[in-house]
């Protein structure tokens, strides 16, 4: 399968979620990726593909792992969709959202990226 730019799944131009189809991952993972190294290397790379990649529609095989649920959040729904997502319990998540933030401080700058990149439930 070759590189492309998702129709279906786009949040700017598809680059990210092309690039997820091709490795067959949740797109979230590949824009958290670029997000981590966008400055500013990430960004003229992610420019770079917009313009060499080509377009392609693949609504049908996408699926996503990590969606934000309507029901059952406190906040944003975040650490609910990461427990759904991966079976476990929501609880446990946010125990570790919590620790991280008291133990490394990134915690809630975490949260706040998965709350801005992880999309909602319809």
């Amino acid at each position: 399968m070759e590189l492309h730019r998702s129709i279906q799944d786009r949040m700017i131009a598809g680059v990210c979620s092309g690039i997820a189809e091709n490795l067959k991952v949740d797109p979230l993972f590949i824009r958290l990726a670029f997000l981590l190294f966008s400055l500013p290397t990430g960004a003229i790379i992610y420019i770079v593909l917009w313009i060499i990649l080509p377009e392609r529609d693949y609504s049908d095989s996408l699926r996503r792992l990590i969606i934000r649920p309507k029901d059952g959040r406190i906040l944003g729904g975040v650490c609910k969709g990461i427990a759904n997502a991966f079976m476990l319990d929501v609880n446990m998540i946010r125990i570790i959202l919590i620790l991280t933030t008291l133990f490394l401080g990134s915690g809630i700058l975490i949260y706040l990226i998965l709350w801005i990149t992880v999309p909602s439930e319809e």
